[in-house]
């Protein structure tokens, strides 16, 4: 595999380590996590910083970056489904009362890629 792919890759699988549960890390927790030298991890999280698509918070400490939004916001505007996927999502929340998701395939994987705000007790 070239170099370069392998990198994407790497900072692919870096990124998708921060999630709803896990929304900063340490250095030293990271490379622990992907058994990977600390010095590899601080050099990814350096350079993922310096583009915004993480954020440093404090002492060795990382999260999300806001450019991940903006690109999230250049992917949702890009497809034609979603608006109006999105406003089903939010009358069927309405309707039952409860949360609804809207989600996508991806290859073998299902990524939910919006929640309902409304539904838990919201108007009918």
């Amino acid at each position: 595999m070239p170099r370069t792919l392998s990198t994407v890759e790497s900072a692919v699988h870096l990124l998708e380590r921060f999630d709803a549960d896990h929304t900063e890390w340490t250095l030293s927790a990271l490379a622990r996590h992907l058994n990977q030298p600390t010095s590899t991890v601080h050099e990814a999280l350096s350079t993922l910083a310096a583009v915004g698509l993480l954020q440093r918070v404090g002492r060795g400490r990382y999260r999300l970056g806001w450019r991940l939004l903006k690109l999230s916001s250049a992917l949702y505007g890009s497809l034609p489904w979603y608006a109006p996927a999105h406003d089903a999502m939010e009358r069927v929340a309405r309707r039952t009362h409860c949360l609804a998701f809207l989600c996508v395939r991806e290859g073998e994987r299902v990524l939910c890629v919006a929640r309902s705000v409304q539904g838990r007790g919201g108007p009918l």
